[in-house]
């Protein structure tokens, strides 16, 4: 809480990051998912994975949202 983030080459000073989901020990199936937000600004990170492994193949989904830089600021 309240550590600093960078949104490009902009710094914000007080941000939270909240990791909801962190199930990367799962040999089959790994979940991870994860916000940062920045007062002031509101949400500035979102990352999702769920992947699944089978008989040596990963599926599954990978997203990343950022917010960026803006003038307001």
């Amino acid at each position: 809480m309240d550590a600093t983030s960078f949104i490009g080459s902009t710094s914000v000073d007080s941000s939270l990051r909240i990791i909801q989901v962190n199930d990367t020990d799962n040999f089959v199936i790994k979940k991870y998912s994860e916000e940062q937000y920045a007062r002031g600004v509101g949400l500035i990170y979102r990352e999702y994975f769920e992947i699944e492994t089978q008989f040596e193949i990963d599926s599954g989904l990978h997203w990343i949202q950022r917010v960026h830089q803006s003038s307001e600021w």
